[in-house]
């Protein structure tokens, strides 16, 4: 993948950014892509990019988003349980955050 340095998690960044921590563990444990521009976006290395859990934004915006959207990133995983107690695949995540970015 083009400009991609490596997939990183919260875990080590618990205290700095919590919202990021609690969206990442809301989103079962998918880490952040970090990019070589030092942009990170939530997404699986295997379906990047076709399939992306949140904008690719500079870690302290990420941040902020996280905090914003932590509902949304909640209700998902409530979906995500679900399907794991009926033995589905995962369900694709809305983009929700295209229509938030568009209106801006």
């Amino acid at each position: 993948m083009d400009g991609v340095e490596s997939v990183v998690s919260t875990v080590q960044e618990a205290k700095k950014y919590p919202n990021t921590a609690a969206v990442e563990d809301y989103l079962g444990g998918i880490g952040r892509v970090k990019f070589e521009d030092g942009t990170v976006q939530f997404a699986r290395m295997e379906t990047y990019p076709d399939v992306v859990y949140s904008p690719r934004l500079i870690p302290h915006q990420l941040e902020v988003f996280c905090k914003r959207n932590l509902n949304r990133y909640r209700q998902y995983c409530e979906q995500l349980i679900e399907a794991a107690l009926f033995k589905q695949p995962d369900p694709p995540i809305e983009r929700f955050w295209e229509e938030d970015l568009d209106s801006q």
